[in-house]
């Protein structure tokens, strides 16, 4: 699977439950997850900002 693939594959799915601002938020997160300081903190911030 593809970087493309995949990235479309979790907008599918996460876009059913999130804005696609948000999924797409949490996407670049995803992507980027070695560069943050609390993974935790990071998702739950996106998540409450839902």
């Amino acid at each position: 699977m593809t970087d493309a693939e995949l990235d479309a594959k979790f907008m599918a799915q996460a876009s059913t439950v999130l804005s696609i601002d948000t999924s797409e938020r949490l996407l670049r997160m995803c992507r980027n997850v070695a560069g943050l300081a609390n993974t935790g903190r990071s998702i739950a911030h996106v998540w409450e900002s839902r």
